[in-house]
């Protein structure tokens, strides 16, 4: 955000407006199973929701190979994020 923005203050608000609505799609403040059907296959598409899988997996001993597809959607943004930082970044 602090890359494409032009204040810091703007890149806060921004993020906050975000982060906020996906943390409830995505399962960690409601379990998906309680979201309206309409909605849960929009939360496939946000990184929190496979973050929360991973670790919930993670937390009750399942296997690491279970979560292959939830460990390459994150390390997909990762990548994605770090390019998109590094082609908007700018010293100022």
């Amino acid at each position: 955000m602090g890359s494409l923005l032009r204040t810091t203050r703007t890149a806060m608000a921004v993020g906050q407006i975000i982060y906020f609505p996906a943390m409830f799609f995505s399962g960690v403040f409601v379990p998906i199973e309680q979201l309206p059907e309409w909605l849960r296959p929009v939360s496939e598409f946000i990184p929190i929701t496979h973050a929360a899988r991973l670790m919930q997996g993670m937390w009750q001993g399942h296997p690491p190979g279970d979560f292959l597809k939830e460990a390459a959607v994150l390390a997909g943004v990762c990548v994605l994020g770090v390019l998109v930082a590094v082609r908007k970044f700018r010293w100022e």
